[in-house]
């Protein structure tokens, strides 16, 4: 189907502060709009103050209300009013991003719930924790309405392709749900530079680099790691905390610096408290505490590398982004944006764990991606992926599956 679409977006939330999620969707939405489409935001949940700016932004917004989803009856509320929503309106094709209504195109921006809980229980430090978190799990009224939503949605016949945004969330889909071949379509991730919205270009972000590094004290040898995220437990904090100190005892017991000073930016819900914890464990000379910005473009500047040793992430835009900018990354086999860390010819452009808890593995990797060289050549591999990444890359692939989609629909085969 040719020309402009009339698409429905189904999303739990509309919110673009709300995390990498909705940020993704918040900009899938803007170059939909950018391309010609009318577009639909169906939403479970909408503030005030961003649902007074979406209709500048050439969206209309259908929300059932203003508060997030923190039941399970407002979940299955929600995926009923969803799916009046989709049966009512006059639209070409539909997209939903989450896994607990069904559209026509699937498209589990989150991964799956059940991959999500998987490894949630996996980052409880013992076996008695791991039971516990699975029982909490199994009596959560929202996680239960979450898991059966999503069954029965990839279960649904009119849903009749799903996109995946990385290689790690095609095969939860295989494994968990049997959904598989060419009913999948992987559409990697895609993000905005960081680098966009910064004025002089090459020479605007080299300074940016040089007053962002001297506002927080960095000295020109100093490494500097980011690590953001709004959910630090599920990112990785306590492994990479573990290991910042571990190279700090290292470092005493040799009586030496051991080389370049390996410094991490936290992004996210860091405040005062985990500053005088810091403080207390002798690693505030190791840290600096950033706290929650909407903006990081400052902070990817000031960055040498990106950390985020994470236990679950579908596909990173922390990672998508630091490699936009040339700023090679330390990761697990757990975040879908590895895939872009180890390419096939050239060389790698930072390291993926195996372990999201392996202390010793982390540390090792800071170490050696702090190596001049290493970094060098990891940062120059990286060249060409502020192109390869983009959301316009990204929308490519996902328009072509809409589209398909929308032809189906014209000629009866999706309910």
């Amino acid at each position: 189907m040719s020309g402009p679409l009339r698409i429905a977006v189904v999303c739990e939330s509309y919110d673009p502060a709300g995390g990498g999620s909705e940020r993704s969707t918040r900009q899938t939405v803007d170059e939909l709009v950018a391309r010609g489409h009318n577009v639909t935001v169906v939403a479970g949940a909408c503030r005030a103050d961003v649902a007074s700016a979406v209709g500048d932004a050439g969206v209309s917004l259908v929300a059932r209300g203003d508060t997030r989803l923190t039941t399970g009856r407002r979940l299955r509320e929600f995926a009923h009013f969803a799916s009046a929503q989709l049966s009512a309106g006059t639209f070409d094709t539909s997209l939903s991003v989450t896994t607990a209504v069904s559209a026509a195109v699937a498209q589990p921006r989150g991964g799956t719930v059940v991959e999500t809980q998987r490894r949630n229980v996996a980052r409880r430090p013992s076996a008695a924790a791991r039971a516990g978190k699975r029982l909490a799990l199994a009596f959560n009224a929202k996680q239960r309405a979450l898991v059966e939503l999503e069954r029965r949605t990839f279960a649904d016949p009119s849903v009749r392709r799903v996109v995946a945004i990385s290689g790690y969330v095609a095969a939860q889909l295989a494994e968990h749900h049997d959904v598989s071949g060419e009913r999948v379509a992987v559409v990697p991730n895609g993000a905005v530079s960081p680098a966009a919205g910064v004025a002089g270009g090459p020479a605007g972000w080299a300074r940016l680099r040089d007053e962002e590094r001297q506002r927080l004290r960095l000295a020109p040898n100093d490494v500097a790691f980011l690590f953001a995220a709004l959910n630090p437990g599920l990112k990785g904090w306590p492994t990479l905390r573990a290991a910042l100190a571990r190279r700090a005892e290292a470092a005493a017991a040799a009586n030496t610096a051991g080389g370049p000073r390996v410094v991490a930016l936290l992004a996210g819900d860091f405040g005062d408290r985990d500053r005088r914890a810091l403080a207390s464990a002798g690693l505030a000379g190791t840290t600096r505490v950033l706290g929650r910005r909407d903006d990081l473009a400052s902070a990817y500047a000031a960055a040498d590398a990106v950390v985020l040793p994470t236990w679950y992430d579908p596909c990173s835009k922390t990672v998508l982004e630091g490699l936009m900018v040339g700023r090679p990354a330390v990761t697990t086999r757990y975040n879908g944006a590895a895939d872009w860390l180890t390419p096939a010819q050239g060389p790698p452009r930072g390291v993926v764990l195996n372990d999201s808890g392996d202390v010793e593995a982390l540390a090792g990797a800071l170490t050696r991606v702090a190596d001049p060289a290493f970094r060098s050549a990891a940062a120059a591999a990286c060249a060409g992926l502020d192109q390869t990444l983009g959301m316009g890359r990204h929308v490519d692939g996902l328009e072509a599956v809409l589209r398909e989609a929308a032809g189906r629909m014209t000629d009866g085969q999706i309910p």
